[in-house]
């Protein structure tokens, strides 16, 4: 096939979620995992959570979905996947702060069977 470029951003982890998401779609704000750094922990902050965390369940679902369907079309072999974030979570010592949380984005790359990294090295 012939080279293309595509790039998707999800919008959906971002704060301004459908209020109850998370909790409609089963997640139950009593047993959300809150993260330690949060400073206050309130009943309004777990029902976030769930909506946050159902978020980024629905980007990952949609990423999915992009590497079936190249694979379906036999091109996913031939393809580059990069999955990044530009910040952390959305919410206090986390985006916007250079707090554990905060700098952690994940990062993968996928190039079927073709090495990209031959050796890592590790100093510390």
């Amino acid at each position: 096939g012939q080279p293309f470029s595509f790039w998707y951003g999800a919008l959906e982890p971002h704060r301004g979620y459908g209020g109850g998401v998370g909790v409609g779609a089963g997640l139950s704000p009593d047993s959300v995992e809150v993260p330690g750094f949060l400073p206050e922990v309130s009943p309004q902050l777990r029902r976030e959570l769930c909506d946050y965390y159902y978020e980024v369940e629905w980007a990952d679902a949609q990423l999915a979905r992009m590497l079936d369907l190249l694979e379906a079309r036999g091109e996913l072999e031939n393809t580059i996947v990069i999955f990044t974030a530009d910040n952390g979570m959305p919410y206090p010592r986390a985006k916007a702060d250079v707090y554990e949380h905060g700098v952690h984005i994940p990062l993968a790359v996928r190039w079927g069977d073709h090495a990209l990294i031959e050796k890592i090295v590790v100093e510390r």
